[in-house]
């Protein structure tokens, strides 16, 4: 976990701030600027429409009965991905970008979905059905489909 925490906050943006270095000093501070702001616009309108075609594609399987799950994986890449989006940054905006685009969002979202059930299999993710659900301090037993997951993380 440390090892992933030093990447998302040290490593990570040092690049992006290397990168920022390099290109401005290529094409000027002002054109990185705006490249900036354009990727931010650009993947904010893609991100938009992404995630309500996915919403309705979740919708419609919700619908018939089928569970959506590599939709649900894919919602949350095109979140991440606008997160990634609004950051400064052009490492941050081409990871963004893979994940917005359907063709690699559709692949990073099955080998997620892969991922999941290996670990969920070796033991890594336990997913486990309750009775009920705790609401302030009294237990309902209204919804006996309920599933509570919990995992942890092994290094």
């Amino acid at each position: 976990m440390f090892l992933i925490l030093l990447l998302l906050f040290t490593v990570i943006p040092a690049l992006e701030l290397f990168l920022l270095f390099k290109v401005g000093s290529e094409i000027g501070g002002l054109n990185t600027i705006l490249i900036i702001i354009l990727t931010g616009v650009v993947g904010s309108v893609i991100t938009k429409s992404q995630g309500k075609s996915l919403l309705f594609e979740i919708q419609g399987k919700l619908g018939t009965g089928e569970i959506p799950t590599l939709e649900i994986i894919q919602g949350a890449l095109v979140f991440a991905a606008g997160l990634m989006l609004i950051t400064p940054g052009f490492f941050t905006d081409c990871l963004g970008f893979l994940m917005v685009i359907p063709p690699t969002r559709f692949l990073i979202a099955q080998g997620l979905q892969v991922w999941f059930a290996k670990a969920v299999k070796n033991g890594t993710i336990k997913v486990m059905k309750t009775r009920g659900f705790t609401k302030g301090s009294q237990t309902k037993q209204e919804d006996e489909n309920i599933i509570d997951a919990e995992f942890e993380v092994k290094e």
